[in-house]
């Protein structure tokens, strides 16, 4: 996979945001004519904070409340991915932060798994009070061992993001239990269910290991 694979991926997210801060009008329309569920406005409402958060930071040049973590493996791993979610449980299985449908805003991460220069890089960041949620979730990652953290990045993806994307060669190559288990991934706190309700071992106990690669250099560590 070459940087430019990686970057079309990247590119092609799901939900499109403009550098306004607002989620495109017609995207909305879409929602409402389909009559999609409330939560949805709820996500809508979180990404618009979001991206006026960040907006607000580039146009000023003030990165002082945006920390980041990041990392560059020692080969290409089979996937890249993007996006942001709330952080629930860390690679210990502590619970961080029980994400409801009131009014309350919740702490989130931004990941980006990305290949430069042949090699993987994963670097996460984010924004709130210091030893928060997010910032709890960060140091259970790095106090992994650093020939697992290739695998933990890749479980990153699979359970919290959907803009997720495998090289399909190696995805062919999978059992299919394999496969069955990602696709379980993916469901991951999509709904209330015994198969999508999201569990607290979700990243403290991961069935299988699909990345090698060791970590060669280390962002903000």
């Amino acid at each position: 996979m070459s940087a430019t694979d990686s970057e079309n991926a990247q590119n092609s997210g799901r939900i499109p945001v403009g550098i306004s801060g607002r989620v495109p009008s017609e995207w909305v329309a879409d929602l409402r004519r389909n009559q999609w569920p409330g939560w949805v406005g709820i996500r809508i409402k979180d990404l618009e904070t979001w991206k006026g958060k960040y907006d607000a930071a580039f146009l000023t040049g003030d990165y002082d409340e945006f920390l980041f973590y990041g990392m560059r493996f020692s080969t290409a791993l089979p996937i890249v991915a993007c996006g942001a979610f709330h952080p629930e449980f860390d690679f210990k299985g502590k619970n961080l932060q029980i994400i409801t449908r009131g009014e309350s805003e919740f702490e989130h991460l931004c990941f980006n798994l990305t290949v430069v220069g042949g090699k993987s890089m994963a670097v996460l960041g984010w924004t709130g009070g210091r030893q928060g949620p997010a910032e709890q979730f960060i140091d259970s990652f790095k106090a992994l061992p650093k020939d697992t953290m290739a695998n933990a990045a890749f479980h990153i993806a699979c359970e919290h993001l959907e803009n997720t994307y495998f090289r399909p060669s190696w995805w062919e190559a999978q059992t299919i239990s394999a496969k069955e288990y990602l696709m379980r991934r993916f469901r991951s706190g999509t709904g209330p269910s015994e198969d999508t309700e999201r569990r607290s071992d979700c990243l403290s106990r991961l069935e299988y290991s699909f990345a090698t690669a060791t970590v060669e250099l280390e962002l903000n560590p």
